[in-house]
């Protein structure tokens, strides 16, 4: 069974119980599946089958993702309009500018009502689990197979710890990471909440939360009552701020998601690392930092001040794991070096210049006694 047919067959069996939220509109699971498939319908009408490339433009979340799932039945390709180097076989637009694009099929509500004439044909699905199906933005027009996305939820699958889960994600459809966190809330039976209004997120019983730390700090800064959620996701663009206010409104910040290697320049959650490691059996006060190294850049060095008794190597192998659940290899620091005290600045946190000087120069002080 193809991974569209699944996530399909899992909305379908939601019946009537809502899959998808926002500000006056509530739509149902069976809803939702008839529309993906009467879409897939009208696209078999025209001729698109297994292969095809269907690209859309839209920033409307449903019919992105009845576009999607339509094209995964079908075994077809899909991919945002825009995409350099792609020929479409059709361009779906929903003129959300009020424009239809140059050669492009208008999307409107009667893709999600079943054609006239009843289209002939099955559903093949992709030819196997290799097959491209999602070509997102900066892929180089790779497009992610059902195998990746498959183990991409299945990664995810400890957001979702019981059916019915609200997630919030604070991005259009036209974003790669709202897509694919769309797609997999409704492969784990969880319901999307589209609002940046924290009071429906608590109404809407959400417990994730996913976006950019000013996104997410501007939504609740409308907000009065002060109630913690459980998940938080952060999108991080370069040059975005890591440390952010928002952060205390959580229990904990379960993933961040680097737009590349820290070592281009691209923000590491310094302070949320720092917390992250303090959180650690052992570890008394932390504070990350970068530090150059001949021919490699930045590296991120962790200072850990332990606890009496701690297990040095416990304690390492445990932020390793952490960090590394944290937001991959590029959180997991270079170096973990122990200090007796933080330095700090006048308002009591980490002084992350101070410690940098340090590790300069102990390491000038070495060259110097090598020489």
């Amino acid at each position: 069974m193809s991974l569209a047919r699944q996530i399909l067959e899992e909305v379908a069996r939601r019946g009537d119980r809502s899959v998808l939220v926002a500000e006056g509109l509530r739509i149902g699971g069976q809803a939702l599946a008839v529309m993906a498939r009467n879409m897939a319908l009208h696209l078999v009408r025209r001729g698109i089958g297994r292969g095809a490339l269907v690209a859309l433009r839209s920033d409307d979340l449903v019919a992105s993702l009845c576009s999607v799932l339509a094209t995964g039945i079908l075994g077809c390709r899909w991919a945002m309009a825009g995409e350099p180097g792609l020929a479409a076989d059709i361009l779906l637009d929903t003129a959300p500018e009020g424009q239809l694009l140059s050669g492009a099929v208008l999307l409107d509500e009667s893709w999600s009502r079943a054609p006239m004439a009843e289209a002939v044909g099955m559903f093949p699905g992709p030819e196997n689990a290799e097959t491209p199906w999602l070509i997102l933005p900066d892929g180089a027009g790779v497009g992610l197979s059902e195998r990746a996305l498959a183990a991409r939820f299945r990664a995810e699958a400890e957001y979702f710890h019981r059916n019915g889960v609200g997630v919030v994600g604070l991005a259009g459809p036209e974003a790669p990471e709202m897509l694919l966190l769309a797609l997999s809330t409704l492969f784990h039976g969880g319901v999307l909440v589209e609002s940046a209004d924290p009071a429906i997120w608590r109404a809407e019983g959400v417990l994730l939360v996913a976006g950019r730390p000013d996104v997410v700090a501007a939504c609740l800064a409308r907000d009065s009552e002060g109630v913690r959620f459980r998940d938080l996701i952060l999108w991080l663009d370069p040059g975005s701020q890591a440390e952010d206010p928002a952060l205390p409104a959580f229990e904990r910040v379960t993933r961040v998601l680097l737009p590349g290697s820290p070592d281009a320049g691209d923000p590491v959650p310094l302070a949320m690392l720092d917390r992250l490691f303090e959180r650690i059996e052992g570890v008394a006060e932390a504070a990350c930092f970068m530090v150059p190294k001949a021919g490699q850049g930045e590296r991120l060095t962790a200072f850990l001040v332990l606890k009496p008794g701690a297990n040095l190597p416990e304690v390492t192998s445990d932020a390793r794991i952490a960090a590394l659940r944290l937001g991959g290899s590029a959180l997991v620091p270079k170096r973990f070096l122990l200090t007796k005290a933080l330095p700090r600045r006048a308002d009591g946190s980490a002084d992350r210049e101070a410690c940098r000087a340090q590790v300069l120069a102990a390491r000038a002080k070495r060259g110097a006694a090598g020489r």
